[in-house]
């Protein structure tokens, strides 16, 4: 009980050390969507998304100074555009995001770290066995049935992008496709593998999963 009672009191007075220290103030932007990044230098960015016009990249050094900003113009980012990824890769920050207007397509946005100016834009691919008709597209991914994810390994650059997505006919489906891409820190495409769902089952929905390096 002793024991307990020094180690309980030492964690107390080490959170008591823990000191909390602000920017400079800034009107909060509520419409659309914000995204903070932190990266290994201390430094933070933020991401504020312009409705239907793009993206506003705001940087602040470690010591929480506005160092730099820069608008990314965009129409890719269409009212349901869902996020699929903002990460620090190889000291830039990266967002992956898919549009579902049009034809579903994953994007990959290379952004300066330092000045928050676009480096360059790609298009990832998009679904290959839906239907064609946009609605039926919006609906399918709304659903959880199709779309995209990206997962990063937490100690390296490397990681993956994945595609899921099947044969719809209105009121049925069919066979289940997916597809994993694995990417280096440069974002050199290295390894791809093409599956087919486990038969037997209606639907597949994407949980997780886990890059390890190369």
């Amino acid at each position: 009980m002793l024991l307990f009672l020094i180690l309980a009191s030492t964690t107390i007075l080490t959170a008591q050390k823990i000191q909390i220290q602000k920017s400079d103030p800034f009107d909060e932007p509520d419409d659309t969507w914000n995204k903070l990044l932190q990266l290994k230098n201390g430094s933070t960015l933020f991401f504020h998304r312009k409705d239907g016009k793009g993206i506003e990249v705001t940087v602040y050094d470690k010591n929480r100074k506005k160092i730099g900003q820069n608008f990314v113009e965009s129409d890719d980012f269409d009212d349901d555009a869902k996020i699929r990824g903002l990460y620090e890769i190889n000291g830039e920050a990266v967002l992956f995001f898919f549009r579902i207007c049009k034809e579903p397509v994953l994007f990959r946005y290379r952004i300066n770290a330092t000045t928050g100016a676009l480096i360059q834009k790609d298009d990832l691919g998009t679904l290959e066995h839906l239907p064609s008709m946009a609605m039926q597209y919006k609906f399918v991914l709304n659903s959880h049935l199709s779309g995209f994810d990206v997962e990063k390994d937490p100690n390296s650059d490397f990681y993956t992008t994945i595609t899921y997505d099947q044969e719809i006919k209105i009121g049925s489906s069919g066979k289940q496709y997916i597809k994993v891409t694995h990417f280096d820190g440069s974002h050199k495409k290295i390894n791809e593998g093409r599956y087919t769902g486990p038969p037997g089952f209606k639907n597949l929905g994407y949980k997780t999963a886990v890059v390890d390096g190369e």
